[in-house]
């Protein structure tokens, strides 16, 4: 099968190393598979790739000064995705980023490519701009499925085209081999983030909670891992709590498991979230977590008070709490370290492989029985086809992007 992946960029980001992994994965079983990145070629793609996956770089990507300056640059990457799908003649597209979708839905109009799209974060709290809104619903009414990572993110969509919907969550990713002694950083009393610097990623809310808590627990430190635009604004919250001695912000990182292997507590304090993949290494990793209870994401992730902890969204007051309660008793570390590491079995690179395999067959068609040129009832029938949500999601039931990921919005 020729299977051709589209996203914006490939860069150090969640949705990125979802596609990567999908790629390799596809690669590994024998299809044909390219990635279309609307970048240039700026940079080398962060997460490892297959020798065996081809990549286009498009290098219609940047912003625009002005509406009808937009307009035109998304017309030529509509243009530029057509005669990429004209070059890749791929039986199924795949694209990932709520922009992106819509671009690739109005590149394949007129065709019989079948697209699936998939949504990255939370639509209700990270809204379009307008022209973006009105044509994400009409687009996506074409896409032969869409995939969304928890049942709250689908049931924010219309019922029209919640019946196109299959979830299917992030697989946590596991290093290829285990850290050799001595090549991580001494364990100590380290609380550990990672992401974007940015807005959504509430770590001026962490910063200001890690001051809390810090005054009663003298040995600690907060890390941070990721790069982005608010690098300054939390070194200024760091220094005017009285931490900036404790804090450290640690850029990018590409050995991401050392850095959970030197941490004691894991904290992610967004605003909002998808699937955050950055929360499932950290349980995998064996690490206490305390998450913000957003309305997706953490909350199908952790069970609190048995492999985690959950506190309200923007509460750096009861972040601070959690953090103290977390950095001062090591057996409630240890019991909930105990219980994070099931999301391995939750979450397992295979099974959710075979969830995207699965879904890829039925909208190409390679599900169908060659009696009757009907769905093989053995297998999850194409999404829209019983009139209901569809969702891949059997073993549970509620279920660092570091660069900018969209085009012109």
């Amino acid at each position: 099968m020729r299977l051709t992946l589209v996203t914006y960029s490939l860069g150090c980001g969640g949705a990125q190393r979802v596609l990567t992994t999908l790629a390799n994965g596809w690669r590994r079983a024998g299809h044909a598979v390219t990635i279309v990145a609307l970048r240039a070629e700026d940079e080398p793609p962060f997460f490892p790739l297959d020798p065996g996956v081809s990549v286009e770089w498009l290098a219609v990507a940047g912003d625009s000064r002005h509406p009808l300056e937009a307009v035109a640059r998304n017309l030529v990457r509509v243009r530029a995705l057509r005669a990429a799908f004209r070059r890749t003649r791929p039986d199924v597209v795949v694209s990932f980023l709520n922009t992106v979708n819509v671009l690739v839905l109005l590149a394949t109009a007129g065709s019989r490519i079948p697209v699936i799209v998939s949504e990255r974060n939370d639509p209700g709290l990270k809204p379009l701009p307008r022209a973006w809104r009105w044509l994400r619903n009409p687009a996506y009414g074409r896409a032969r499925a869409i995939v969304v990572q928890t049942r709250r993110t689908a049931e924010w969509f219309p019922p029209r085209l919640r019946r196109r919907m299959v979830v299917i969550p992030n697989a946590v990713a596991l290093p290829d081999r285990p850290a050799p002694p001595g090549t991580a950083p001494a364990r100590g009393g380290t609380v550990l983030a990672v992401g974007r610097l940015e807005h959504q990623k509430g770590f001026d809310l962490l910063v200001r909670a890690f001051a809390q808590a810090a005054r009663q627990h003298a040995g600690w430190r907060l890390a941070i891992a990721g790069e982005g635009s608010q690098r300054a604004a939390l070194e200024s919250h760091a220094a005017a709590g009285g931490v900036a001695d404790r804090v450290r912000l640690l850029g990018r990182q590409a050995d991401i498991w050392s850095i959970y292997a030197a941490a004691d507590v894991f904290a992610l304090p967004s605003r909002f979230e998808g699937f955050p993949n950055a929360l499932i290494e950290a349980m995998a990793a064996g690490l206490p977590v305390v998450a913000a209870d957003c309305p997706t994401g953490p909350r199908e992730i952790v069970h609190h008070e048995r492999d985690g902890l959950l506190i309200p969204t923007e509460d750096e007051n009861a972040l601070g709490r959690a953090l103290s309660r977390l950095m001062g008793d090591p057996d409630l570390r240890a019991r909930l370290a105990a219980g994070a590491v099931s999301v391995v079995d939750r979450y397992r690179p295979d099974a959710i492989q075979r969830r995207w395999n699965t879904l890829v067959a039925d909208v190409s068609g390679r599900n169908r029985s060659p009696k009757d040129g009907r769905s093989d009832p053995e297998k999850p029938r194409l999404p829209g086809s019983e009139g209901r949500a569809a969702e891949l999601d059997e073993s549970h039931q509620s279920e660092g992007n570091l660069e900018k990921e969209d085009p012109d919005e």
